[in-house]
């Protein structure tokens, strides 16, 4: 946000940006844009999006199998054999293993949300931290100005008169 400078004879000059007298709000929804933490924790939060997943351990799981080889023993003899299963588990009792891996997966999805408040309040809080500095310093500079505008006006009397001096010195010379 501070102002860009350029040297031409040995004097800084000021450009001004063209945002540099926004206001808060819109320079805090740029910056929480355009940082990736909040992005990447977004990303984490829709993986994670589904605590009930692990529910599913509760309900009845079906499991298939089949296999086919052949064998003999004789190489030129050798007789096809079938192999089909089906295995069902239904768990009863799990020791509540299911309903404590739904609980950490919302503690997790919490800890994410905190974790993106916390990111969102700590860019806030830089922005407004380099916004007041760059008003601070803004106001400073104004007055920096005026006060040497003052000083060149002051001054001026008196430099008149020691100009006027130093060429009455030159001509009695």
């Amino acid at each position: 946000m501070v102002g860009q400078y350029r040297l031409r004879r040995g004097r800084r000059r000021r450009r001004p940006l063209q945002d540099e007298d926004q206001a808060l709000e819109p320079l805090v929804k740029r910056a929480l844009l355009q940082r990736p933490e909040i992005s990447n924790l977004a990303k984490q939060r829709t993986h994670r999006s589904s605590p009930c997943a692990p529910q599913g351990r509760l309900r009845a799981q079906l499991a298939a199998t089949a296999a086919g080889s052949y064998a003999g023993t004789d190489l030129e003899k050798l007789v096809p054999n079938w192999s089909i299963g089906a295995t069902l588990t239904w768990p009863i009792l799990s020791g509540w293993q299911t309903q404590r891996v739904v609980h950490e997966a919302e503690a997790n999805l919490e800890n994410i949300d905190a974790e993106v408040e916390a990111e969102q309040l700590q860019i806030g809080f830089d922005v407004q931290q380099a916004w007041l500095g760059w008003r601070a310093n803004k106001a400073s500079l104004g007055a920096s100005q005026e006060a040497l505008i003052n000083a060149k006006e002051a001054a001026s009397p008196g430099r008149r008169a020691l100009q006027c001096g130093d060429r009455q010195r030159h001509r009695a010379r």
